[in-house]
């Protein structure tokens, strides 16, 4: 089963956007718009 275009953190969703930081794309709920990085990121900075 392909995972294209699915997000790279829950593999449910959609990945709507591209993490400034480390580029995975991920869904609107593992996203966060302030900070403008996926919640990976929030939490471990690369």
């Amino acid at each position: 089963m392909s995972t294209a275009g699915l997000c790279q953190l829950c593999d449910n969703s959609p990945g709507t956007v591209a993490c400034e930081l480390c580029g995975a794309y991920v869904c609107d709920d593992h996203y966060d718009r302030q900070a403008n990085v996926c919640n990976r990121c929030l939490e471990d900075p690369p």
